[in-house]
């Protein structure tokens, strides 16, 4: 009887589990109805509830995370057009897009729309990593190439960027957006090499009815000519004689003062186009164009960088003067205090904001470093890791432990990297330069061998790779090095990185054939970009030992005149982008290398004057 009591007992037991059971499913499977439902009719609030609570409890398939993933971003871009900014939507939509990605790699809007969303909240490498997983089992999406571009852009990764968007014009010749943002690059960037303006022809030619293109063609001439100048920098017409006797009827009239100055530009009277300029202030934007116009027809780039950085400086400072809720703005605003070494007053912006707020804390951070207070920036670090647990806040947080000599710490971090995302060079090369930087070579070989076995070409990549093997003793490790080098050049044969190291390499040897073949690639990369303090330093080393002094005085005269026009040379950091000079006490690093390139250009002088 006690058995069969038992028995019935266990049977009921089995019943109720499996009524449970029917019934949680049976509640389930209406909810995720309930859910699709509110999807399907744009309820984005109702479907976020009804899928969120259905996938914290199942698999859930595919189509189902990228469901409540497009119902979040929805919901983010409702909180940011509410001026809100509900960052736990972005959070979960970027979560379940990755989630979608790591099951289907190949997703396009998936990748797409996650990169986005680490873009526009300030994560380029994030946003690259995952292009990059996306492009290595989808090479031919030209939507992604077009992002990543942007996304290396924003990392200061001119050239990989400029190759991303050259890819795209390979695959769609007439996708003008690529020619126009690489015409951009070329003239803006040195490191990109090119004729910005044959690439809009090119545009032009290819959409002929595209209305951008023809657009773009008119504001490069408008950046790069002044007014009255055609496209082939020729003179249109004689200049307006009545302008100039309205000049000195009214000489602080900005409009007149500019519209003189441009044709003095245009006559090539470029004194005297600086005498009417100099006396207005270039908050005017009309002033700060025409100035920045009259320094690139002189020449001076680099000083023309810095005008126009000055003008953004100062329209942050007065839009933030009527708008001081504006995280992005304030953030700005307190990036240029600590840049003049204002830090209380760039504390006082930043208590004013919300401080769990992401880029706040990364702000925060930054300026806690520049003050040198590390170990509380570390603290802030290891906030940031635990909320955000992504590969950006794990590098910020090396830097600090690194710089508070907490090696091992630091290394937990890099390694954590490559543990986020084990399909990008960049994660394995950021532990190989922190394993070499510690001496521990042969960790670090290890790290670079992952990366190139990623990517073999790449040229920071390469370039890092080589200098190791060069380290061994063994011959058959260095002519590996060279192999790759070799490798690299051949698909990457325009990259100024990849043939300095090469002419360097050539003038080691000493022969001949090797010093003229050095001479050969120096002479093109200083035609070319002829602020390459460095290249004219290697340039007169070679000639020197060609036994040509003459021109070997030449190079270290051309060497000295970029010296001087790069010692303003603007300098970037974090985003955004801030001007900063190379004073011995902000830019410690800069002033000595600056005298470092000056001492070397002057011995080599004295050294050519010596054979001569």
């Amino acid at each position: 009887m006690t058995v069969g009591l038992l028995l019935g007992l266990g049977t009921l037991v089995v019943g109720l589990h499996g009524f449970w059971k029917g019934h949680r499913e049976r509640k389930a499977a209406l909810g995720l109805e309930q859910a699709l439902e509110a999807y399907g009719a744009k309820n984005w609030r109702g479907a976020a509830s009804g899928l969120g609570t259905y996938l914290s409890r199942y698999e859930g398939e595919n189509h189902i995370w990228l469901k409540y993933a497009v119902a979040q971003h929805h919901l983010w871009r409702q909180s940011v057009q509410a001026r809100r900014r509900v960052r736990s939507h972005r959070d979960q939509a970027i979560l379940a897009y990755r989630r979608v990605l790591r099951k289907d790699p190949a997703h396009a809007e998936a990748a797409i729309v996650v990169s986005t969303l680490y873009l526009k909240s300030g994560s380029p490498e994030e946003a690259e990593m995952v292009l990059s997983q996306f492009l290595a089992v989808a090479p031919d999406n030209v939507e992604a190439l077009m992002q990543r571009s942007l996304a290396l852009e924003h990392l200061d990764r001119w050239g990989d960027a400029a190759a991303d968007l050259r890819t795209v014009i390979a695959k769609t010749p007439t996708h003008v957006p690529a020619h126009v943002q690489l015409a951009f690059l070329v003239r803006e960037r040195e490191e990109v090499h090119g004729d910005p303006y044959g690439i809009l022809r090119t545009a032009v030619e290819r959409s002929p009815s595209s209305r951008d293109a023809h657009e773009a063609i008119r504001d490069h001439l408008e950046h790069w000519f002044p007014a009255g100048w055609d496209a082939k920098g020729g003179i249109q017409g004689e200049p307006d004689p009545g302008a100039e006797q309205a000049w000195k009827q009214d000489p602080a009239n900005a409009s007149l003062a500019v519209t003189v100055a441009r044709i003095r530009m245009a006559r090539g009277n470029f004194e005297e186009a600086w005498q009417v300029l100099k006396g207005l202030q270039p908050d005017e934007r009309s002033v700060a164009d025409a100035r920045i116009d009259l320094l690139l027809l002189q020449g001076k780039t680099e000083a023309a960088r810095i005008e126009a950085i000055d003008l953004a400086d100062k329209a942050a400072e007065k839009a933030f003067g009527t708008d001081p809720q504006n995280a992005l703005l304030a953030v700005y605003v307190a990036g240029l205090k600590k840049g003049r070494r204002e830090f209380r007053e760039a504390h006082a912006i930043l208590d004013r904001l919300d401080q769990e707020t992401e880029v706040v804390k990364r702000a925060r951070i930054d300026l806690l470093m520049a003050e040198g207070k590390a170990s509380i920036a570390l603290a802030l670090c290891d906030d940031l890791v635990n909320t955000r647990k992504d590969v950006t806040s794990h590098l910020l947080r090396a830097t600090v432990r690194q710089a508070l000599r907490q090696f091992d710490d630091a290394r937990e971090d890099h390694e954590a990297v490559t543990q986020f995302e084990p399909e990008n060079p960049e994660a394995w090369l950021s532990l190989s330069r922190f394993c070499s930087d510690r001496g521990e070579t042969g960790d670090a070989v290890k790290a670079v061998e992952r990366a190139l076995a990623i990517n073999g070409t790449r040229p920071s990549t390469v370039l890092f790779a080589v200098r190791l093997y060069e380290r061994s003793r063994d011959p058959e490790v260095r002519s590996k090095g060279e192999e790759l080098l070799e490798r690299a050049l051949e698909v990457n044969p325009q990259d100024v990185g990849l043939l300095a190291f090469r002419a360097q390499h050539l003038i080691n040897r000493k022969s001949r054939a090797a010093l003229d073949q050095a001479q050969e690639i120096l002479e093109d990369i200083t035609r070319r970009s002829p602020n390459y303090v460095s290249m004219w330093a290697l340039l007169a080393r070679a000639r020197i030992f060609l036994n040509l002094p003459e021109a070997a005085l030449d190079a270290v005269n051309g060497g000295l005149k970029a010296l001087q026009d790069t010692a303003d040379e603007p300098w970037r950091r974090r985003r955004p982008f801030r001007r900063a000079k190379a004073e011995q006490w902000r830019w410690p690093a800069k002033a000595t290398a600056t005298a470092t390139l000056r001492r070397t250009l002057l011995l080599l002088k004295a050294e050519a004057e010596n054979i001569r």
